[in-house]
C-alpha cells in the first residue's frame, strides 16, 4: 500500500476502525452468547479470523485492509469477551482469581512476540504468518475438544446437556464413574457450590442429597435422579424471585449501580492502556526497547493481580491498581519533561503496571459481580463504552503536556473513588469459604472413589 500518497485521516482510520468494530460488536455478540450459548459464537468467529488474517497478508488495498481491520475488532469481542467468560465458567471461584490474571497476561504475549519478531526481521509478514498458525491450531483444538460451558447450561436449566458435558469432561480427565454419578460428583463439588455462592443456597443439604440415588428425574439442583429435597423457607422465598434477565441490568438497583461503576472502570482502563501505548513514541531511546519493556511491565502487572485477588479480594485490587496508576500519572503531570529521561520511562511503567492490574480487575469484576445469565451482556456494555473512550486516546495524546496525563489522572481518581460503592452478590469471605468447601468435597470424592448411592 502506498500510504505516503494517502491523507493522514485515511491512514489514521486503519487503526481506529478496529475500535469501531470492537465497539459495535460489543452491543450484539455478548448478548447472543447469553441467549444461544458461548461455544459456537466463539468458534465461528475464530474460524472467521482465519480468513481475515489470510486476507490481510495478501491485501494491497488500503480500503480492503480497513474492512478487514473492522472485522478484527469484531472478532476481538468473541475472543476476549465471550471466550474469556466461557473459560472462566469452567472453573470454581477461587481458581478464577488465579486463572483470570494468567489469561489477561497472555494477551500481552502477542505484543511481546511481535515486537521481538519486528525488531529482529523488520518484516511484519512473519508476525502475520505466526498469528495465522496459532489461530489455525486454536480452531482445530476448539472444534475437536471444546464443549459448551457447563455452568451456562446449568444456569439456563439445561440439566441433561450439562450432565452430558460434565461426563465428557470427566472421561477426558480419566475420572471414573458413570454419567449420573459423574454429574452428581462434579456438579455438587464444583458448580453447585459456586452457584450457591452467587444465589445464597444451602451447601450442606445439597451434599447430603448428592449421596442419594433414587428414580430418574431432574430437580432444581440438576439431574439428581428422583431426589426430593424439602426446601427451607429461605429457598421458598428464593424460588419466588425472577430469573436474572438483561432488563434487570437497568431495573435492579444493585446490578444497575454495579454496571455504571464497571462501565467507568472499563473506560478508565481502556483509556489508560492506549494513552500510555501512544505516549511511548514520544519517549527518548529505542522505540522497540521501550515497547518491549512496556510489554514486560504489563505481563508482570497482570500476574501480580492474582495473589491480591486470592488473599484480599476484588476491591483491594482496584485500590492498589488505581493507586499505583494514579501515582505514576501524577508524577508525569507534575514532571512532564524531567532532565533525566529515565524518570519519564519509570513513571510510564508504573502507570502501565497499575493499569494492567486494573484491567484484570475489570474483566474479573464482571464475572464476580453479575449472574451467569447476564454476565456476557454486562461485559459487552462495558466493552462498548471502553472502546468508545479508547478511540479518544490517540487524539488526547497529541495535546501538549500536561493535559493528557492530567485527564488520565482525573479518570483514575474517579474510578478509585467509585469502587467504594460496588456491591457484591455475596461477601467475599463467604465465596472463599464455599470455594474451599468445594475443593474439600472434590478431594474427598477422589479419595473415596465414585459414589454409588444408597
Amino acid at each position: 500500500m502506498d500510504l505516503a500518497c494517502k491523507k493522514d485521516t485515511t491512514v489514521a482510520w486503519i487503526g481506529s476502525i478496529i475500535f469501531l468494530g470492537w465497539m459495535l460488536a460489543s452491543v450484539v455478540l455478548p448478548r447472543l452468547a447469553d441467549i444461544f450459548g458461548r461455544k459456537w459464537i466463539f468458534v465461528s468467529f475464530m474460524c472467521l479470523n482465519l480468513g481475515v488474517v489470510t486476507t490481510l497478508i495478501f491485501s494491497h488495498s488500503i480500503y480492503l485492509t480497513m474492512c478487514m481491520n473492522f472485522l478484527v475488532g469484531t472478532i476481538a469481542v468473541a475472543r476476549w469477551t465471550v471466550g474469556y467468560i466461557m473459560l472462566q465458567e469452567f472453573v470454581p471461584v477461587r481458581q478464577k482469581k488465579v486463572l483470570g490474571p494468567i489469561v489477561n497476561a497472555s494477551g500481552a504475549l502477542p505484543l511481546l512476540i511481535g515486537t521481538l519478531i519486528a525488531y529482529s526481521t523488520r518484516n511484519v509478514l512473519y508476525i502475520q504468518i505466526t498469528a495465522l498458525a496459532i489461530n489455525l491450531i486454536g480452531v482445530v483444538c476448539c472444534l475437536l475438544i471444546l464443549p459448551e460451558s457447563p455452568k451456562y447450561l446449568y444456569a439456563m436449566g439445561r440439566y441433561q446437556e450439562c450432565r452430558q458435558i460434565l461426563s465428557k469432561i470427566a472421561r477426558f480427565n480419566n475420572h471414573e464413574g458413570n454419567g449420573n454419578t459423574l454429574f452428581r460428583e462434579l456438579t455438587y463439588s464444583k458448580f453447585d457450590v459456586e452457584v450457591q455462592a452467587e444465589e445464597s443456597q444451602h451447601l450442606e443439604e445439597i451434599h447430603e442429597a448428592s449421596t442419594i440415588d433414587l428414580g430418574d428425574r431432574d430437580t432444581k439442583y440438576g439431574a439428581t435422579r428422583g431426589l426430593t429435597v424439602k426446601p427451607t423457607e429461605e429457598e421458598k422465598e428464593k424460588e419466588k424471585e425472577p430469573e436474572p434477565t438483561a432488563g434487570m441490568l437497568c431495573t435492579d438497583s444493585t446490578m444497575r449501580g454495579n454496571l455504571i461503576i464497571m462501565v467507568l472502570i472499563w473506560a478508565t482502563v481502556a483509556f489508560a492502556y492506549f494513552l500510555i501505548a501512544f505516549e511511548l513514541k514520544y519517549l527518548k531511546g529505542n522505540l522497540y526497547m521501550n515497547a518491549l519493556v512496556a510489554c514486560v511491565a504489563e505481563i508482570i502487572g497482570k500476574l501480580s493481580a492474582s495473589p491480591v485477588l486470592v488473599k484480599m479480594g476484588i476491591k483491594p485490587l482496584y485500590f492498589l491498581a488505581f493507586g499505583l496508576a494514579s501515582l505514576g500519572a501524577l508524577f508525569l503531570t507534575i514532571f512532564p519533561n524531567p532532565e533525566i529521561a529515565a524518570w519519564t520511562s519509570a513513571f510510564i511503567l508504573v502507570t502501565r503496571f497499575g493499569a494492567s492490574m486494573a484491567m484484570v480487575g475489570a474483566y474479573l469484576g464482571i464475572i464476580l459481580l453479575f449472574p451467569t445469565q447476564v454476565v456476557s451482556t454486562a461485559m459487552g456494555i462495558c466493552n462498548f463504552f471502553g472502546r468508545l473512550i479508547a478511540m479518544l486516546a490517540p487524539i488526547i495524546t497529541e495535546v501538549p503536556p500536561p493535559w493528557p496525563m492530567l485527564s488520565l489522572l482525573m479518570l483514575l481518581l474517579l474510578s478509585l473513588f467509585a469502587t467504594l460503592f460496588l456491591r457484591t452478590l455475596k461477601s467475599e469471605p463467604e465465596l472463599a469459604q464455599n470455594s474451599s468447601m468445594a475443593e474439600s468435597t472434590e478431594k474427598s470424592s477422589q479419595s473415596e472413589g465414585p459414589r454409588t448411592g444408597t
